[in-house]
């Protein structure tokens, strides 16, 4: 039964009346077969903060989304660069939704946004997006192309991926002079990941791939070291 009146706070799994932080929140939920909420737990701050996408493997739930300023991550204390909107990847026991770990990126002055996520076999979490000015991914910075129209930073497209421990591996660009963005991430059975979005004028991953018209489909596939295997457009 639900109980009301049960204040929840970021990374505590009760059943019970989640109260956000002042803005909204980012909540999840596990169900039985039957419909019964076996726990559910928030994560957030008094600005915007949202869940975006789940996948489900045998290392647990991993989950990612965005956030705004300082924000209580499942238990941890997170700050988005310059106080803007980050997103983040988190890790999630399936058993009571207790956080494993806990990773943002992204930079100042721009929402960075997360859009698909996936497990490889090897339990590693790689997530694909989209981001705009300078972004901080573990022990990388990215730089996004200069829009040749505003002469202000385009949205460029991000694939990157961690360990099952939360270790940061790679993060692999997307490039283009007009706004790209990915849109859905999955990984397939020799550990090769498929990043399907759209884009606009020329972008290049490792190899540059022309478009003289506007928001064209890709998928791209990346070996397990993030090298582009091949691309396709449509």
């Amino acid at each position: 039964d639900l109980s009301s009146g049960t204040t929840l706070s970021a990374g505590e799994a009760v059943l019970g009346t989640v109260t956000t932080y002042g803005g909204q929140d980012v909540l999840v939920a596990k169900f039985a077969p039957d419909g019964a909420l076996l726990w559910s737990l928030h994560a957030g701050g008094p600005s915007v903060d949202v869940g975006l996408k789940l996948a489900l493997g045998s290392a647990g739930l991993a989950v990612t989304g965005i956030f705004t300023g300082t924000a209580d991550l499942f238990g941890s204390s997170f700050s988005a660069q310059g106080g803007s909107t980050d997103l983040f990847v988190a890790l999630l026991n399936t058993f009571d939704g207790q956080a494993q770990w806990v990773r943002t990126a992204g930079g100042p002055g721009y929402t960075d946004t997360p859009a698909g996520i996936t497990f490889n076999s090897m339990n590693e979490v790689a997530v694909a997006g989209k981001f705009k000015g300078d972004a901080v991914f573990g022990t990388d910075t990215l730089h996004s192309a200069i829009n040749f129209t505003t002469q202000q930073p385009s949205f460029d497209v991000f694939v990157a991926k961690w360990s099952s421990t939360g270790v940061f591996q790679w993060v692999k660009q997307g490039t283009g002079h007009r706004d790209d963005e990915a849109v859905d991430l999955v990984s397939g059975p020799d550990n090769m990941l498929y990043a399907t979005g759209q884009f606009s004028n020329t972008i290049t991953f490792d190899a540059q791939h022309p478009n003289t018209t506007l928001n064209i489909i890709f998928t791209v596939k990346l070996d397990p070291s993030g090298n582009e295997r091949w691309f396709r457009q449509c």
